[in-house]
């Protein structure tokens, strides 16, 4: 079960990432593509340090690992841009779960591509996660009850769905390759697709503007070069490890994560976030939460 805790370590190091890049999208960058941009700046220089170090010690052999692992990163680096944009749209707690859906596609691709099988107890499992970050998505408010808007919701699911086909592609790429090509190819092409998908032509003024704020640079340094560094190392080293259905499943247990941070700074007496915190709120939340633990719980039962 080595797959297990490096993959909740991951999603750990996701939810505190999440909830940084709300706060910095929100409070620090002009525009979405300008953060993305830079995400992805940080993703290419991680990808060829990761190569140069790779491809002397381990030669060119498997390169068809390291081209697939490439393209899991573009597709992976689709799906982020659009969570980026659904995250401007909506509350991280929120916008987290329902981008968590991803192990839907990605264990139905699994099962269909990879001849993955799950037991009833783990198909349950996987379905709690989903039907726990679905729930997330409701809105109960004063008068009416409904979930977040449409747009959001499709903007939030099309990231999800290419997040699930990226897991797929990237578990083939770990059958063909080592570790170190593999990631380094996934994050040179999250690298190259995310900056690709964000460059416009006022991109390079609204970095410098964002990247003035001394708390913008400390923010970025901390969520997006460390932290997210760390967790998607972890990540893909969950992916080598173990099965892709049930990798992908955990890693949308970052949700947790970012439930009990937002909750934490989002009281009368620290609102950083400025998240709703009425009673209603976080029960529906609690429920979900609940879902996506009993989840996790039946992966490793």
């Amino acid at each position: 079960m080595d797959w297990f805790i490096i993959g909740l370590a991951s999603a750990m190091l996701f939810g505190g990432v999440m909830v940084v890049d709300k706060r910095m999208l929100d409070r620090h960058f002009p525009s979405v593509s300008s953060f993305i941009f830079v995400a992805g700046v940080v993703q290419i220089v991680i990808g060829l340090v990761a190569l140069a170090v790779a491809v002397p010690l381990l030669g060119l052999a498997d390169v068809d690992g390291l081209v697939i692992g490439f393209w899991s990163g573009v597709v992976w680096a689709l799906g982020l841009t659009f969570f980026f944009y659904g995250l401007r749209l909506e509350e991280v707690s929120r916008a987290t779960p329902i981008y968590g859906t991803n192990p839907l596609f990605a264990s139905l691709l699994a099962v269909v591509f990879l001849g993955e099988r799950l037991s009833g107890l783990q198909v349950g499992a996987v379905a709690a996660i989903v039907i726990g970050a679905g729930l997330a998505s409701y809105r109960p408010t004063p008068g009416r009850r409904g979930f977040i808007s449409p747009r959001a919701l499709a903007i939030l699911l099309v990231g999800s769905a290419l997040t699930g086909i990226a897991f797929v592609v990237n578990k083939e790429a770990t059958t063909l390759s080592s570790f170190w090509l593999v990631f380094g190819g996934r994050s040179l092409g999250l690298g190259v697709g995310m900056a690709a998908f964000a460059y416009r032509r006022s991109l390079f003024a609204n970095v410098a503007a964002a990247l003035s704020n001394p708390t913008a640079r400390r923010l970025y340094f901390g969520g997006e070069i460390v932290m997210a560094s760390a967790a998607v190392t972890l990540l893909q080293l969950a992916i080598t490890l173990g099965p892709i259905s049930l990798v992908s499943a955990l890693n949308s247990t970052r949700s947790l994560f970012v439930l009990a941070i937002t909750l934490g700074l989002s009281t009368r007496f620290w609102n950083v976030l400025d998240e709703p915190m009425d009673r209603n709120t976080v029960t529906l939340k609690l429920a979900s939460t609940a879902l996506i633990v009993a989840g996790v719980i039946g992966l490793v039962l």
